[in-house]
This record gives structure tokens, C-alpha cells and sequence, in this order.
């Protein structure tokens, strides 16, 4: 196993590989127990009714407590949930929330002010300098997301359980020899599939308006799509 996977692997990398002892993760570059999310997922499938969630932490290198938040952010986010957030503060600190609450009431006016004349406004009433892209991100953050996509989830759950069926039967795939390579969260963005809305479709009649952006739209997928599949093609050795 090379040091360049460890590097690739960033936050998805296991402090503590040597406690590992499942069988599975015996000197196989497919199960590697330097990776995290991997060793987490593999944590999940094994514990059944017939194990022990105690049998199961020791066999994995984690505590009991560990395994109960693995299973409980499995079950509300997928297999990204494992992915170990990072570390130190996050979001502009000068931006409080008294701050963020004035800027967008300023914002819900009528005449609604730009960013940049926000960031002045903010600086003579709080005696504070906050850059504009700063603020911006702030705002941004504050602004409802689309909640995560459950099929995602399920796809990424449903890809990886293939490759280990294939893998396990003898065969290989260019997903597998990624995944080897370079970790199990770079392999399922690597080989995510195309969204819906940029799948292949038959050419429509081209009109003068909306259309064309559609249509432009389309084709980006597309280009993004191929870029993706290239560049996971380099990573191969």
C-alpha cells in the first residue's frame, strides 16, 4: 500500500489502522484499513443480530460510542456522513450574528443595497472591516439548501456494495482499480453517475430563446461528464 494513497485519502484517512483486525482488511488493496470511511461502512454491514456491537468496535479499532454515531450518521446522511468533517473554525469569525441579522434586514428593504455597500454600511455602524466576498459567503450560507438527495445516498451505498461483490467473485472494473488506488470517497466521485437532467436524449429542434440555453446547458453536462471520466482514467496507474 503506497504512501501516496495516505496523501490522496486527506480526511478520509484512519488514525489508527494497526487496530483493525476483521480479515477482510488483511493485506488486500481493496480493503484498506487506512480508509476511513471504508472501515466505518465495513463496521456497519457486520454488525447484525448475531454480533455484538462490542465484537464488532474491537474488530473494527473503534469504541462502542464511536460505532453507535457511525450508525446514527449512516442512517441520516448516507455514506458521505462518515466522511469526518474538518477540523478548526469555520465561516468568517468577524461575522456575527448580529452582524449577519443586520445585513439582511438591510437586504429585505425595498431599495436593497449592493454587497459592497453593505460592507461600508456595516463598517460606520459597527466599526468593524469585513471584506465583501467575506460577507457574501455569509449571506450565501444563510440561504436555504435543497436537503440532501436520498437516492444519492443510496446509489453510493448500492456502487460500493458491487464493487465488493466483484471484487470478492475474482473480477475487476476501473470503479475497483480507483477505489484501490485512491480511496473510496474519490472512487464514488469519480464515477458518480450522470445527473438525470444531462442524461443523453435525442436532438431537439433548435428555437430561438430558452432553448438554446437548455441546450448549452446540456452540453456542459456533457463536457464535465467526459473531463470526469478522463481524469479518473490518469488516475489509474
Amino acid at each position: 500500500m503506497s504512501s501516496d494513497k495516505s496523501e490522496r485519502l486527506q480526511r478520509s484517512i484512519n488514525p489508527n489502522p494497526e487496530a483493525v483486525s476483521d480479515p477482510l482488511f488483511e493485506c488486500s488493496p481493496f480493503f484498506d484499513p487506512r480508509d476511513l470511511l471504508q472501515v466505518r461502512y465495513e463496521m456497519i454491514r457486520s454488525h447484525t443480530k448475531d454480533t455484538t456491537l462490542a465484537a464488532v468496535a474491537a474488530r473494527y479499532g473503534m469504541s462502542v460510542p464511536t460505532c453507535v454515531r457511525v450508525k446514527r450518521a449512516f442512517r441520516a446522511g448516507g455514506l458521505q456522513a462518515l466522511i469526518p468533517e474538518r477540523r478548526g473554525p469555520r465561516g468568517p469569525r468577524k461575522i456575527t450574528p448580529e452582524i449577519l441579522e443586520f445585513a439582511e434586514n438591510c437586504r429585505a428593504l425595498p431599495d436593497a443595497v449592493s454587497v459592497r455597500k453593505l460592507a461600508e454600511m456595516i463598517r460606520e455602524r459597527f466599526d468593524i472591516t469585513i471584506h465583501y466576498s467575506s460577507l457574501h459567503r455569509a449571506l450565501l450560507k444563510k440561504t436555504p439548501k435543497r436537503a440532501d438527495d436520498p437516492l444519492r445516498d443510496s446509489q453510493d451505498t448500492h456502487r460500493y456494495d458491487r464493487w465488493r461483490q466483484r471484487w470478492l467473485s475474482g473480477q475487476h472494473s476501473q470503479a475497483i482499480s480507483i477505489l484501490c488506488h485512491h480511496g473510496l470517497a474519490l472512487a464514488l466521485v469519480l464515477t458518480a453517475p450522470m445527473p438525470s437532467t444531462c442524461a443523453p436524449s435525442e436532438p431537439a429542434p433548435i428555437a430561438p430563446s430558452a432553448p438554446l440555453l437548455r441546450q448549452a446547458s446540456s452540453m456542459s453536462c456533457h463536457l464535465i461528464h467526459s473531463l470526469r471520466i478522463a481524469y479518473a482514467r490518469t488516475l489509474i496507474p
